[in-house]
């Protein structure tokens, strides 16, 4: 490290030779969150977007219920739900998903691509719905059945339509993302001041 870098980063406590490993350490983390909460949001997404523009209300209805309290309530509210309600769970301290999930960076991203996923899924809901019937008409006269119009006419087109409105909220949940070790840490030390059973948590 040339010798100014290292003097002005002795002059001052936030920006020194730790703390900006620290940082690298938590951008490199967020980046992970972001694109792995991404992929599988999506791969999670699109079922669940072809079942909500299903008709039958057994089948669509629970896709709405969960895309509705997941879109309507923060963020932060689901990942300390999800964190702190995984522990809650009996007899899962005493199996191998508790070396899992005790660790704050495996609930954080089911938390992520739980909210990434519903958002998702409205967004491509919204372009399914909005194929027009001119181009699904003719796959009909073509002799496509429900599957092969679905894979080869309206979920391309909606790919072509929705890269637009998908992007920005990809912005919006990195610069969320970045909260997610303060938020859980700060949590976690008040519950374990808190808690009489503070060993199984913290």
């Amino acid at each position: 490290m040339p010798d100014f870098i290292a003097e002005w980063l002795n002059q001052n406590e936030i920006f020194t030779a730790m703390t900006l490993m620290e940082y690298w350490d938590g951008m490199v983390t967020t980046v992970h969150l972001v694109f792995l909460s991404l992929v599988i949001g999506l791969l999670v997404a699109v079922p669940l977007a072809i079942l909500r523009t299903v008709r039958n209300p057994f089948v669509s209805g629970p896709v709405w219920l969960y895309t509705y309290l997941f879109r309507g309530t923060p963020l932060l509210i689901q990942l300390y739900i999800i964190y702190y309600g995984i522990a809650q769970i009996p007899g899962i301290q005493e199996t191998f998903w508790w070396e899992i999930f005790r660790e704050p960076f495996y609930p954080a991203l089911l938390a992520f691509t739980l909210n990434t996923a519903a958002y998702t899924t409205e967004i491509i809901r919204g372009a399914i719905v909005s194929t027009p019937n001119g181009e699904i008409e003719a796959a009909k006269a073509y002799g496509m059945n429900w599957f092969m119009r679905m894979r080869r006419i309206v979920l391309p087109s909606a790919a072509l339509e929705r890269p637009v409105t998908f992007t920005p909220g990809s912005m919006r949940r990195l610069m969320r993302l970045s909260l997610w070790r303060f938020a859980i840490w700060r949590l976690r030390l008040f519950w374990c001041s808190l808690s009489a059973n503070w060993k199984t948590i913290c």
